[in-house]
């Protein structure tokens, strides 16, 4: 009986003399075959220097020759690999899909032994799909490898032309160039997803509005916490005036029933003001208040601030702004907003304060007092043109 070891050197004489091995991996490098149960075929010649790490995985990409591309290249959705392969010498053929940038694993190779070569590929997923295809395929690329030239030796590669030496030193400037505009554009991308975050102030509804009031009233600003859970959105703080705001982007315009919100927000403010106990036996809600109200710096037991109610509303929010006829706030709301001493202005008008202010940091404290001013409803045109350009009205610079 001929021993597996005698079978691997007939084989490794075979392919020194210019034949090529192909071998799938279906699992760890072990075969049980010939009666001797669990060969380590690695420790043959032809696999010297080679190493295998177990893993498992479905994701597979070409990565050999572009000659060999259309041949192999439409196998590699249908793969599966168990182990990834290392060595020095092994030529790329296929490899893990890397989302990112990263080290690249591979899954599937070739190497030369003596005059033939030594190919490792991984199998199919589903092994009765394609057999005899796939098979044929490794096929025709072990005949285009008979052609291939032995790659260079290690010291070879480090002895360059001027021609080579040229281009590599551009390479690694245009390199260089390719970071930095990487660079550029994810700072221009982040820019993008800031400016749309913006527009909640004039479409959105929920905690995406209430966020997005709270971040432009900071940013002017002002001292901004979220309210008590279930109370209050918003507490605002321009240093004198401490205000219970209700935030809210909605389809309509601004109706008694935020009004409403509002008065009750501004009744529980005005009482924790009165009453900042936070120890057990306060009034649960008051004692919530007080704790915003800290988290504002604000001393109670030095200090009592006056107190307003205010109204933020994201009004037609699912209208473009150029079909926005009607008013935000019907005359009967804007008078009940008069009559209680109330604040109001819109998400627009929040965000075209906030743009004014990016433009010019000295129109932040103007805007601070315009917010704060009142009591009634903010009577300034926002006169959003100023800030929003519409898409179809930019000029493309080539």
């Amino acid at each position: 009986m001929i021993r597996t070891a005698d079978r691997f050197a007939r084989l490794d004489q075979w392919v020194r003399e210019g034949h090529s091995l192909i071998l799938t991996i279906e699992s760890f490098p072990l075969v049980p075959a010939f009666g001797e149960g669990g060969y380590q075929f690695i420790n043959e010649k032809m696999f010297a220097g080679l190493s295998f790490n177990r893993t498992t995985g479905e994701a597979v990409d070409y990565c050999g020759p572009p000659a060999t591309k259309q041949v192999l290249g439409p196998w590699a959705e249908l793969l599966e690999y168990k182990t990834t392969l290392e060595a020095s010498d092994l030529q790329p053929l296929f490899e893990v899909h890397r989302a990112k940038f990263g080290p690249r694993q591979l899954v599937g190779g070739f190497r030369m032994h003596g005059a033939g070569h030594v190919i490792l590929v991984p199998w199919l997923k589903i092994a009765s799909i394609g057999n005899e295809k796939y098979i044929d395929a490794l096929i025709a690329f072990a005949d285009t490898l008979k052609g291939e030239k032995p790659p260079l030796p290690e010291w070879a590669t480090q002895l360059w032309t001027k021609g080579e030496e040229s281009a590599r030193n551009t390479i690694t400037q245009l390199q260089a160039q390719i970071a930095d505009l990487d660079n550029q554009i994810a700072g221009q991308t982040q820019l993008l997803i800031e400016a749309s975050e913006l527009k909640q102030l004039i479409a959105g509804t929920g905690d995406g509005f209430k966020d997005m009031v709270a971040a432009a009233l900071k940013e002017l600003g002002i001292k901004v916490v979220d309210g008590p859970p279930g109370r209050a959105d918003l507490l605002a703080f321009d240093g004198k005036t401490l205000a219970a705001v209700e935030a809210k982007g909605v389809e309509g315009g601004a109706n008694e029933t935020h009004v409403g919100q509002v008065v009750k927000w501004l009744g529980e403010l005005r009482a924790a003001v009165v009453d900042p106990r936070t120890e057990d036996g306060a009034d649960r809600d008051l004692a919530l208040y007080a704790k915003c109200i800290l988290a504002l710096g604000i001393d109670l037991k030095a200090t009592q601030p006056d107190c307003i109610g205010m109204l933020i509303v994201g009004t037609y929010r699912k209208l473009p702004l150029q079909d926005r006829t009607e008013l935000s706030f019907p005359h009967n709301v804007t008078a009940t907003i008069s009559r209680l001493r109330l604040r109001a202005l819109t998400g627009l008008q929040l965000l075209c304060l906030l743009l004014e202010g990016r433009e010019n940091e000295a129109a932040k404290d103007k805007a601070v007092n315009s917010i704060f001013a009142g009591p009634g409803v903010l009577e300034e045109d926002p006169q959003w043109q100023r800030y929003l350009v519409p898409h179809n009205k930019l000029n493309v610079q080539t």
